[in-house]
């Protein structure tokens, strides 16, 4: 909300899109266009936090005894996802690691 009551405010960003007057709809279109770069590498950071935390807890239940791999497999064919999508779309778009990411990380910590 501060940064945009900044845009709400800041007369010289209305002038420098061309705009003669500011209104409250038109300081949302703005904020809303100069946020898009910042909102996206938030969201690159937070998926890579999250998948983080992921291998985290897949860590912990190996290092307790239990084996994920069928309960994984199981979820992937239930949801019919994708076994192997591209590394970089799923690193942008997915908030969990694939299943073979985590099949891997499994096998490797055994």
């Amino acid at each position: 909300f501060y940064m945009f009551g900044f845009f709400l405010n800041y007369e010289e960003l209305y002038t420098s899109f061309g705009f003669t007057s500011h209104s409250t709809l038109i300081s949302l279109m703005l904020f809303s266009m100069l946020n898009e770069p910042i909102d996206h590498i938030l969201s690159l950071a937070m998926h890579a936090l999250s998948r983080h935390y992921e291998y985290q807890a897949d860590e912990y239940a190996t290092e307790l005894g239990y084996d994920l791999t069928s309960g994984l497999v199981a979820i992937h064919k239930k949801n019919a996802s994708n076994l192997n999508p591209d590394s970089l779309y799923s690193m942008y778009h997915f908030s969990h690691p694939t299943l073979l990411e985590r099949i891997e990380a499994i096998k490797i910590k055994k």
